[in-house]
């Protein structure tokens, strides 16, 4: 997966919180995190077996390194999502 291909999916995650925020309403924020981190795996893998890419054996320590660092950018983006009044404020 090249670098162009990671600024592309990171540009999406905003549409996913947002639709993650649509499927389970209010609360549920485990589940929405959840959600969007292996929406993200799933485009990370699709993208790395259509270009051919071929991963490190280690694929576990690799999957652990995406869903941290993933669910670290969803924070950061529910936080400016929600400091720009593009998503609501909800009572977890």
């Amino acid at each position: 997966m090249n670098l162009a291909a990671i600024f592309q999916l990171v540009s999406i995650l905003p549409s996913l919180i947002v639709g993650a925020e649509h499927i389970f309403g209010k609360g549920n924020g485990d589940a929405k995190k959840a959600s969007v981190i292996e929406q993200v795996k799933g485009s990370i893998a699709l993208a790395t077996t259509a270009s051919g890419a071929v991963l490190p054996a280690d694929k576990a320590a690799i999957a652990s390194q995406v869903s941290e660092q993933v669910g670290n950018m969803i924070d950061s983006t529910v936080a400016i999502l929600k400091a720009t009044g593009a998503m609501p404020q909800t009572a977890h």
